[in-house]
């Protein structure tokens, strides 16, 4: 992308103000692109919770990440499958990318620490949870306001990891991650 584009910062306005909600004469924390951010997570949330719990194809997808060779023994088409996984997972890129460009610019290195800050809240949460995923961001994304609010923004990536091995030690499937197994 940095050599089609050069490594300049490219942005686009937001769909939605930008300006806070005022309520009884005091501004809010939170804009209505917020309000449209988190909308749009809960939709998505629920779309592919029902896509993967529901439909034939979408338990098709989790029975072939489980176990491919006995999904394709199955008869389910395991290379139809992991194809349309990766097209869900490049669509889904797509739109945190069109989420997150209109308040940060964009350029080829921009998405490095989003990487590393969505890694964390989906570790946090649990891996095997989109639920768990999405409040793992929720609790990534207090604990960096409040840190970047009350101590020091320098202390950002301390504080996340601090709760990334936290959560690991305590829970080590994440928040809302599935069951240990227990092996006899």
């Amino acid at each position: 992308a940095g050599i089609i584009w050069a490594a300049e910062e490219r942005g686009f306005p937001a769909p939605a103000a930008q300006e806070g909600f005022t309520v009884a004469g005091s501004v809010m924390p939170f804009t209505s692109f917020d309000v449209f951010v988190i909308s749009i997570v809960l939709i998505t949330l629920t779309m592919t919770t029902i896509f993967f719990k529901k439909t034939g194809v979408g338990l098709a997808m989790r029975a072939t990440a489980l176990n491919q060779e006995v999904a394709r023994l199955s008869g389910i088409r395991t290379n139809f499958t992991r194809t349309l996984s990766w097209a869900i997972s490049g669509a889904a890129s797509s739109l945190a990318g069109l989420l997150i460009t209109p308040t940060s610019n964009l350029s080829p290195n921009t998405l490095d620490l989003v990487l590393i800050i969505g890694f964390t809240a989906a570790v946090v949460g649990g891996l095997d949870s989109p639920a768990g995923a999405v409040l793992g961001g929720f609790i990534v994304g207090l604990v960096i306001s409040f840190v970047t609010f009350y101590l020091s923004p320098e202390d950002v990536f301390l504080s996340i990891l601090a709760v990334l091995l936290i959560v690991l030690i305590v829970k080590p499937r994440g928040i809302l991650g599935g069951k240990d197994s227990r092996r006899v």
